[in-house]
């Protein structure tokens, strides 16, 4: 699975446990547990950091029981055209969380601008959909979409928003 960080496919860290996998799976490495196993992840002797998966439906008291908690969150996108992962990102930066939030699901290139405004780190596609759009792809749209309209949700590198822009001019 690629692992695309601001616009570029770097290697992944982290192993993904299921739900069905041996316990001692969790105290190898750095590890993303399903919310479920995420206290059995905890209490185990580690020599690695903990990650969490979440669904993009968590309620906000889920939300700040893992800040501070956990290196990683990893919030799935059952589809590219359900954007209640974005709002859980921006959430989660509001609420402190300082760790890596990846972004985990069929994201498309266009859509990687605005992940990492609302506070991904990074976007781990399927090699279903790598297969259509490679990390290249995620580049180049990344430079287009080197400005935003809305206020605070400037991409890492861009001066200040549109609007802003056009305030100032005006």
């Amino acid at each position: 699975m690629p692992i695309i960080r601001h616009g570029s496919a770097v290697a992944d860290d982290w192993t993904l446990i299921g739900p069905e996998d041996a316990d001692a799976a969790l105290s190898d490495g750095d590890v993303i547990v399903p919310l479920a196993r995420l206290d059995d992840a905890l209490a185990v002797e580690r020599n690695g950091r903990v990650g969490v998966d979440i669904g993009n439906d968590a309620d906000t008291g889920t939300l700040q029981g893992l800040v501070g908690r956990v290196d990683l969150i990893q919030i799935d996108f059952p589809s590219f055209a359900d954007g209640r992962g974005f709002s859980l990102a921006k959430r989660l930066r509001n609420l402190g969380f300082e760790g890596v939030l990846r972004a985990h699901g069929p994201l498309i290139a266009d859509q990687a601008a605005f992940a990492e405004s609302c506070g991904f780190d990074e976007i781990a596609i399927d090699d279903l959909h790598a297969a259509r759009q490679a990390a290249e792809h995620f580049a180049e749209i990344r430079s287009v979409f080197a400005t935003t309209y809305q206020e605070g949700l400037e991409p890492a590198g861009a001066k200040r928003s549109i609007l802003s822009a056009r305030h100032a001019a005006g």
